[in-house]
């Protein structure tokens, strides 16, 4: 359209084509941001997606432990925190969390 109102091709006026630019470059910026959205999302799919098939590799490999050795707890704890003791009703505890590499917590309380 640019290019038959310059040659004079087609006779569309200031206004109409300044509001007809100014939509298209509208529609060019929502596209290029619905763009860099969507690519965000597939990146953290393809993250999710890396970090799903290790977790499933990990627990494959632990499907038939008779006990817990170091390399095993390595392999699925994240760490461990010990909290210091406190009492409770006249009873002492501390309390132990545990999180695991697959994103889920063990919480217990010891006396």
């Amino acid at each position: 359209m640019f290019e038959q109102k310059v040659s004079g091709e087609v006779d569309v006026s200031d206004s109409m084509f300044k509001r007809m630019v100014s939509k298209y470059e509208n529609e060019q910026f929502n596209l290029t941001s619905d763009l860099e959205q969507l690519e965000n999302e597939v990146n953290e799919c393809k993250r999710i997606d890396k970090n799903l098939t290790g977790w499933i590799k990990r627990i494959k490999n632990c499907l038939s432990i008779d006990s817990v050795t170091r390399a095993i707890a390595v392999e699925l704890i994240d760490c461990i925190e010990v909290s210091e003791k406190y009492e409770d009703c006249g009873e002492v505890y501390i309390d132990v969390s545990i999180f695991y590499k697959f994103g889920m917590q063990k919480n217990s309380h010891k006396t």
